[in-house]
């Protein structure tokens, strides 16, 4: 009996197998009949490399299975709808010189065995696809404005995976390959967290290490917002307070479209070493005053009669995760005085309207998170959809939630469980949901599709950075697909793209050798630092963790950013 075992997406010499009979003795042994005619099944078309060039050299090669009584072995004939089999278009493995234009071709494999006869056909995606050369260790969240693509990579020489990280840059490629360090604070040493582009894509924002200091437990953290293209940069909080060792922290800042408004959770140090009188409160920004606003009280206290003496009882809250409505005319953020972080929502339409605070509330003692059994913390990543007003995001316990605060009601989204990421369309009528067994579409209104868009051929396999195309009339969705194998040399990630219409899924790209060490750790970030992104012509940009490069020992990458293009 010869049976096939793929080894890695390299093994291109696969066998015929034939069914092993087992006598056992019983007495009822039907199950083990040895058929009387011959079989076959084919069960695959593996493609070397996934995603071959125009006019390059692949190969294919067919999984089988199937009986032959006779010991017999099948005969292949292969067919493509573009390109040519310079060898013949038999064999089990054969050579296909794929053709000279870009596209999705089909091609199909007959087996025939003693009259017995099976076809199976596969679409490979022809296309090109490139490293793009930053200078930078590790690469991430590109995304394309005013002609340059804008990405984050480490500040100075230090890995995101490692202990000693100081944050990241954002930086622009040029299409001559230089690259420019957009987010300059002029410090020596540190980078920033939380880097975020805004809408309109002028401006990017973040949370930058200020006076950095290698004793400090707490490094200063101070909100700057940067030009992409002209005007000035401002540091928004200019704050230089704190307590050595633990300095103040002003984090995840959120800009309107336009980088007129910023909002931001600022972290004041207390007396006590443990954080436990820290202050957690909002800070508002307006560009036209280029002043400091703070709205939000995160203590309070209250006189009580202990005996003949009267004490004070100091609490506090923490305020966090502040976004503003696309409008830029509503502050929503989450407060935990109840012991739940609740949403609260607030007019900032010139300037804040604190006497609009409110929380959404149930009741005095409970609010609609806790009634929905919603937790989120500073990690949670809340996105927009702009054309209907909700607020996305994935809860503690992975479940897909729309927050619609004009109604202050929250969806937690049934039939889908366990999730990682999602991702909104272009129109933004439905989004793309990542779990563990694959991709399904969720709409606004949390109806989930019947089954997966695309089904993880392995457990083990993890679907990462999934984004949708731009283009409504014809709607992709994209993304890394990472493949664990037993060994270094069968673990590799590669594009995969899904077209909606069709429902035909192919690879976007060969094969990029994978180790888990330099898979992104979302201490730092979070998992849309790892998104890959389209151009309105349907190029992709995506970061790829790599194995350092050795080739050349001045080029040491982590991870690079590849595209994938016509």
């Amino acid at each position: 009996m010869n049976r096939w075992k793929r080894v890695g997406p390299w093994m291109l010499i696969l066998g015929f197998s034939f069914y092993m009979v087992i006598f056992a003795g019983c007495e009822d042994n039907s199950s083990n009949v040895i058929p009387e005619n011959p079989d076959l099944e084919t069960l695959n078309i593996i493609c070397h490399d996934l995603s071959p060039r125009p006019g390059a050299e692949a190969t294919l090669t067919v999984q089988v299975d199937g009986y032959s009584p006779d010991g017999a072995w099948p005969v292949y004939t292969w067919e493509a709808e573009g390109g040519s089999f310079p060898e013949g278009n038999s064999g089990i493995s054969i050579k296909w010189t794929t053709p000279e234009d870009p596209g999705i071709y089909r091609v199909s494999v007959m087996g025939s065995l003693e009259g017995v006869t099976d076809t199976i056909s596969k679409y490979v995606m022809v296309r090109n696809f490139d490293e793009l050369y930053t200078g930078r260790i590790f690469n991430c969240s590109p995304i394309f404005h005013f002609g340059a693509l804008y990405f984050f990579a480490e500040a100075g020489a230090v890995s995101p995976r490692d202990i000693s990280f100081l944050g990241f840059h954002c930086y622009r490629y040029s299409v001559s390959g230089n690259v420019t360090l957009v987010s300059n604070t002029e410090e020596s040493v540190g980078g920033g967290l939380f880097l975020k582009l805004n809408t309109s894509g002028n401006t990017v924002s973040g949370s930058f290490i200020r006076n950095y200091f290698p004793t400090l437990v707490q490094q200063r953290l101070e909100v700057w917002i940067f030009p992409l293209a002209f005007g000035d940069k401002f540091n928004i909080t200019r704050d230089g307070g704190g307590i050595v060792p633990r300095m103040n922290q002003h984090i995840t800042p959120e800009q309107d479209q336009f980088g007129q408004k910023v909002v931001w959770e600022a972290r004041i140090v207390g007396d006590r070493p443990d954080g436990t009188q820290d202050l957690s409160n909002i800070g508002f920004w307006n560009r036209v005053a280029n002043d400091t606003i703070y709205v939000t009280n995160s203590h309070d206290s209250m006189t009580v009669q202990q005996g003949v003496d009267l004490k004070v009882i100091h609490r506090y809250y923490n305020n966090i995760k502040p976004v503003m409505t696309p409008s830029g005319d509503t502050l929503i953020y989450f407060v935990d005085t109840t012991g739940v972080f609740e949403p609260c929502k607030m007019g900032i339409e010139d300037n804040p309207v604190v006497s609009s605070r409110k929380a959404m509330m149930i009741s005095d003692e409970e609010g609609i998170f806790e009634q929905a059994g919603i937790n989120i913390n500073r990690s949670t990543l809340f996105m927009w959809n702009k054309t209907f007003d909700l607020l996305g995001f994935i809860s503690r316990s992975r479940q897909l939630c729309f927050l619609d605060y004009k109604n202050e009601t929250v969806t937690v989204v049934d039939g889908v469980e366990n999730i990682k990421e999602f991702a909104w369309s272009p129109d933004e009528s439905e989004c793309a949901v990542v779990n563990d067994e694959g991709i399904w579409r969720v709409s606004v209104a949390g109806a989930v599709s019947n089954a997966p868009v695309y089904v993880k051929e392995r457990s083990t396999d993890e679907i990462i950075g999934i984004n949708w195309s731009p283009n409504i009339e014809d709607p992709k969705i994209g993304f890394r697909m990472v493949r664990k194998g037993k060994t270094v040399e069968d673990s590799y990630s590669a594009l995969v793209l899904c077209m909606l219409n069709t429902g035909i899924n192919v690879y976007a790209s060969p094969s990029i050798n994978w180790f888990s060490t330099y898979e992104l750790s979302y201490t730092y970030s979070d998992y849309s630092y790892m998104r890959i992104f389209f151009t309105d012509e349907e190029e992709i940009y995506a970061p790829f963790p790599t194995p350092a490069w050795s080739g050349d020992p001045d080029r040491n990458v982590e991870c690079a950013i590849f595209h994938s293009y016509e």
